[in-house]
């Protein structure tokens, strides 16, 4: 996750805030947007959450609007999220050959999520929501091949190849 935070020391005709982000400085996705306080000589505080940030170096700016239409661009800041704080999910032994996938969560951390796994024409072929650490996937009853694992925490997603013998 990554936070952002940005004051004001007075607004004019401020309708507020879209939150931009790019992978490369050039092309430009919203994320979200931030209701301005219109006219005001006072300091204002705002904050925005990416929950779903780009791995690697990511580009974010802000696109303040006017009532009238009018905008201007703040100053792009980058953010390079490191290796610590990308998802981290352990799957082993990979290839499975005892019927049991063990996942575990590399954070150090318990936390709510959903294991799915789909076969190589993409059906759900197990699922199940876990909250433990560490847990055990029973794969006696699967065929031999190769699985995509799918693993959503709160704030991330992480895909991986299993392959199941």
């Amino acid at each position: 996750m990554v936070e952002l935070y940005w004051e004001t020391e007075t607004e004019i005709h401020n309708e507020g805030f879209e939150v931009e982000r790019s992978r490369n400085g050039q092309e430009w996705q919203v994320l979200g947007f931030r209701q301005g306080q219109g006219d005001t000589q006072q300091r204002h505080a705002y904050q925005f959450t990416d929950l779903h940030p780009l791995e690697g170096l990511t580009y974010y700016r802000l696109k303040q609007l006017d009532y009238d239409g009018s905008y201007e661009y703040s100053q792009i800041i980058s953010v390079d999220r490191p290796e610590s704080e990308r998802p981290g999910f352990d799957l082993s032994p990979n290839p499975v050959t005892n019927g049991m996938l063990q996942v575990s969560n590399q954070s150090g951390k318990a936390e709510p999520i959903l294991f799915t796994l789909f076969d190589s024409a993409a059906r759900v072929v197990l699922q199940k929501n876990h909250q433990e650490q560490v847990f055990s996937v029973d794969t006696a009853e699967l065929a031999p091949g190769v699985y995509f694992a799918q693993i959503i925490t709160t704030n991330s997603t992480l895909v991986s190849k299993v392959l199941v013998e």
